[in-house]
């Protein structure tokens, strides 16, 4: 069995030209736990780095690992996380309100783990017929034994051929990133759709991950990095059409988008403004700077390697300096501060950002859009 297959051309547009911005070296995969102290110093490690093909606008890993090796067995459960479940519940109204899911409706969960979301959506409507594909056989088995219908198979085309069922709706999370051979995985979309049904598809954005330096998001489960500007041309490129945006919290800032066939339903002015808003901040120039400066961010970890620090032991606890200052800062919190001192502060704030924008050439509000409004309070003190 191959461990790995590079990725050197762009799935989209098939362009093999591309550039790397991001090397964060050899890994081990982060979900394959080690039962023992030996065989985690000696497990497989993989290439860590980003490939950036412009003709699509897509990010991509230059190495895809095997999914055998990622998901035969996978140890996390989506079951875990309340929040998720709580998202499962939101999710189930946002998807009714758009079809009016009824009796008998047909629901596929694509990469759906240990059945969490449909459970979820069957407790608030028990009468839907649902089905779970996912590769880990792990999880499926635990599926089956909670009576959730579940096949444990790597979701294409020829996996929807197999079905007879055509689904009015079809949900996808955190899954599709997952997935190199992207072109079968929409294709077998494509074919298990009903004519009139609708795709939910969310996955981490990752424009939203640049803005906050979420470089935690690059992992060898994540093969590629998404963008709206990419999975439109994608879609098109299968005759499916992207009809509603939303942006939501969970995994460190999602998108939620409803997918269905061409022509079916009208398409939001919102879809363009998507792409715009990414055209207007996202270069090679801002991705070759984000890079260099998550590089420098990571260069005290090799300082403390080489005076024989290890990883280990700088997790166990904080300095007596961190303590302190986040003790200060904890004070600072809980005192009694005034009107005055905070319009003080907030008068700092804004002159101190405003001028190191001014030297180094940066801007605040692109960086951290979330605080543009606090930003704009701390200006007009």
């Amino acid at each position: 069995m191959k461990k790995h297959q590079s990725i050197k051309k762009c799935p989209i547009t098939n362009s093999e030209n591309y550039f790397s911005y991001l090397d964060l070296g050899t890994m081990p995969l982060v979900n394959n736990l080690s039962s023992t102290k030996e065989e985690s110093l000696n497990c497989d490690k993989f290439e860590l780095k980003l490939n950036y093909f412009p003709s699509s606008k897509l990010t991509s890993l230059s190495q895809a690992v095997n999914p055998e090796i990622l998901y035969s067995n996978y140890l996390y459960k989506s079951s875990i996380s309340q929040p998720y479940i709580e998202h499962c519940k939101k999710m189930y109204f946002f998807c009714n309100d758009m079809l009016e899911l009824s009796k008998g409706d047909k629901v596929l969960d694509i990469g759906g783990n240990d059945g969490t979301l449909l459970k979820t959506f069957l407790e608030i409507n028990p009468d839907l017929d649902i089905l779970n594909v996912d590769m880990s056989a792990n999880l499926v088995k635990e599926c089956i034994e909670n009576n959730i219908p579940a096949l444990n198979k790597k979701w294409g085309l020829e996996v929807s051929k197999s079905i007879p069922n055509k689904f009015k709706l079809i949900t996808t999370t955190n899954c599709f990133q997952h997935t190199k051979d992207i072109n079968d995985f929409v294709k077998g979309v494509k074919n298990s759709l009903n004519p009139t049904g609708l795709w939910c598809l969310e996955f981490p954005y990752w424009k939203n991950s640049l803005l906050t330096n979420q470089f935690d998001q690059v992992y060898h489960e994540h093969a590629y990095y998404y963008l709206i500007s990419p999975l439109k041309l994608l879609f098109e490129k299968h005759n499916l059409q992207i009809i509603n945006i939303t942006s939501h919290d969970i995994h460190g800032g999602s998108l939620r988008v409803i997918i269905s066939h061409k022509d079916t339903f009208p398409i939001p002015p919102s879809v363009d403004m998507f792409i715009k808003e990414e055209e207007n901040i996202l270069n090679e120039s801002y991705y070759k700077k984000w890079a260099k400066n998550i590089k420098k961010q990571t260069l005290h970890m090799d300082f403390l390697s080489k005076k024989g620090i290890g990883t280990e032991d700088f997790y166990k606890a904080f300095t007596d300096v961190e303590v302190d200052k986040m003790k200060r800062i904890y004070d600072w919190f809980i005192s009694d501060i005034s009107e005055e001192d905070l319009n003080r502060q907030r008068k700092d704030f804004y002159l101190f950002f405003s001028e190191h924008d001014k030297r180094r050439g940066t801007d605040f509000i692109s960086v951290f859009p979330e605080l543009s409004e606090f930003y704009e309070e701390c200006k007009n003190v």
